[in-house]
C-alpha cells in the first residue's frame, strides 16, 4: 500500500466508521421513496487509492502549491460499478431480472 497525498493507508478505517453509517443512511432513504440503493463498499474493498491494484485515481486542483482534490473512480472501477451493481439494479428496476 502506498500514500495518496495526505492519505494514508492507516486513514482507510474511515471507509467503515464513516462510509458505513453513510451509506445505511442513504439506503434508508432510498428505500423511504421507494428507489433502490446500489451499494458499491463491499465489491471495492482492497481497491482504494492507497492500493496497489486501485479502482480509483486521485486528482489534483494544483501541483504547486500541492493539493489533492478528490479521488475518482478510473475505468476498472467504472467497470465493477456497471458490470457488478448498477447494471443489475437498472435491470430489477424495469422489470427484465
Amino acid at each position: 500500500m502506498e500514500q495518496f497525498g495526505s492519505i494514508t493507508p492507516g486513514d482507510l478505517g474511515l471507509r467503515d466508521d464513516v462510509l458505513g453509517p453513510l451509506n445505511a443512511a442513504v439506503e434508508k432513504a432510498a428505500g423511504e421513496h421507494g428507489d433502490t440503493f446500489v451499494g458499491l463498499s463491499d465489491s471495492t474493498r482492497n481497491h482504494s487509492v492507497c492500493d496497489a491494484g486501485r479502482w480509483v485515481e486521485g486528482l489534483f486542483t494544483s501541483l504547486e502549491p500541492f493539493q489533492v482534490a478528490f479521488v475518482h473512480p478510473n475505468a476498472k472501477g467504472h467497470a465493477n460499478a456497471a458490470d457488478h451493481q448498477v447494471s443489475v439494479a437498472i435491470l430489477n428496476a424495469v422489470g427484465v431480472n
